[in-house]
């Protein structure tokens, strides 16, 4: 029976008519067209291409909605049930990168291209057929031609999304855009409302991102599982942290706002506080792009990517130096200062160095070899001039270290006592960096990790 052919829905079956709407809706797709490409929404076209062609077999029909079962589960995330296909699509939506998502960043909608409007709101409209297609009738449909309860052995079943407002965690108050509409071409408002707040594509999955190098090209990675730091563990440091956050807060208010250098010896904390950031401005739209110091000749590249984005962007430049004989700080300073081309008003540079001039200088630079030899010295130590604020980091005398390391406990809820605690913080920073934040911070690692440790194999 598995090999034999089967002829599609009789014309007047009930359910032919939703499949062959939906398959219709998605081929005249314009501006959401790049949803075609989708592993699940095609694994769902191929789906309802199999349930009203023919000829068909009882495998290929079998075939067609497993994969699409198979592709709907493998992107699932924790609570997507009873609704998979509807959130799937929606998510899919709302993260589409196309010419009226992109624009709906940074315009109003009146703005937007009249002819782009409707052509979105018209795609909408489609979309919403597809969203609609009742999953009580694939399941009848796929059970007819196959004469099987596709996966009941499984225990799972396709889920009745027909019915996902009236199921599921969520109350409809707390359901995106789409989910609870019931016209969407006539909440396209609310749709570009959301793009505005919200991004697009990579830009709205992650909040901190990397750029790397595939051979000449360069390209932004979003990061999983960013190193996220806590403002409280910055301890013996709130004057900088104060200094930080306040040109941030600025800079996310949209108000003028400065390149900043934090310097300082290493260990002091100069990374951590730049982490600490994304802890405490994630909600406020701040992301984060760490950008190598060997790739600053792609600081325009990255600029021109965050340009008219829905967030604020700080590119952060970890450990920024140069030898005497690198230049790849000049592309640094016609960006900082003095370029033809306007910086956009979402984008700051944060770097971290311990040097305070930044690039290496030689006592040969000042023997005026060249005949304007002075030139030499003020270009090299110009591009730390380049920076607005520069947030000094000092390194911490012993008192301070046990400052850190207290603060770092009381943080922690270390049961210690403070003669025990200082007397191992003592042989720790003698037998590792010496005293430093990070030596700190360190320490008290250890001890957190042993006391978990101990209280688990008790």
């Amino acid at each position: 029976m598995n090999n034999a052919q089967l002829g599609p829905f009789n014309m007047d079956h009930p359910g032919l008519h939703d499949l062959i709407k939906s398959q219709q809706a998605a081929h005249r797709l314009v501006v959401y067209r790049g949803l075609l490409k989708d592993q699940v929404v095609v694994s769902f076209l191929d789906l309802l291409q199999t349930l009203t062609s023919y000829p068909s077999t009882v495998m290929e029909t079998l075939n067609a909605y497993h994969d699409f079962v198979y592709n709907l589960i493998y992107h699932l995330t924790p609570g997507d049930w009873p609704d998979a296909w509807q959130r799937y699509l929606v998510t899919a939506i709302l993260a589409d990168e196309n010419p009226f998502s992109r624009q709906a960043e940074y315009l109003p909608l009146a703005e937007i291209n009249p002819s782009l409007r409707e052509a979105a709101r018209h795609d909408l409209t489609c979309l919403q057929q597809m969203f609609l297609t009742p999953a009580e009738t694939i399941r009848r449909a796929v059970m007819e031609r196959s004469g099987e309860n596709p996966i009941a052995d499984s225990g799972l079943n396709l889920p009745a999304w027909e019915e996902m407002r009236l199921s599921g965690p969520d109350s409809p108050e707390n359901l995106p855009v789409l989910l609870k509409s019931i016209n969407w071409g006539e909440d396209i408002d609310k749709v570009a409302a959301y793009y505005r707040a919200n991004s697009t594509g990579q830009f709205q999955r992650f909040r901190a991102f990397r750029w790397e190098k595939c051979g000449e090209e360069g390209r932004l990675t979003g990061i999983s599982r960013p190193d996220t730091v806590s403002p409280q563990d910055l301890v013996g440091l709130e004057k900088q942290q104060a200094e930080l956050n306040i040109n941030t807060e600025y800079f996310l208010a949209g108000l003028p706002a400065n390149h900043i250098l934090l310097y300082g010896p290493r260990g002091t904390g100069k990374t951590s506080m730049v982490k600490s950031l994304l802890t405490s401005y994630y909600q406020q739209g701040l992301r984060i792009i760490e950008l190598p110091k060997q790739d600053l000749n792609d600081l325009p590249a990255i600029l021109n990517l965050v340009s008219d984005r829905a967030f604020h962007f700080i590119i952060f430049v970890d450990d920024l130096s140069f030898e005497d004989y690198e230049v790849g700080y000049k592309v640094l300073k016609t960006v900082l200062e003095g370029g033809m081309e306007k910086l956009p008003g979402n984008a700051l540079i944060y770097a971290t160095s311990n040097r305070r001039h930044i690039i290496k200088e030689l006592f040969s630079d000042r023997e005026f070899n060249e005949i304007h030899g002075d030139d030499t010295v003020q270009e090299k130590l110009s591009i730390a001039d380049r920076f607005g604020i520069t947030i000094t980091f000092p390194y911490p005398s012993q008192p301070s270290y046990l400052a850190i390391v207290r603060g770092l406990a009381r943080h922690h809820n270390l049961e210690l006592s403070d003669e025990e605690l200082i007397r191992q913080a003592m042989q720790w920073e003698k037998s590792h960096s010496g005293p430093s934040g990070r030596t700190a911070r360190q320490y008290v690692d250890h001890l957190v990790a042993e006391s978990r440790y101990q209280r688990r194999t008790r």
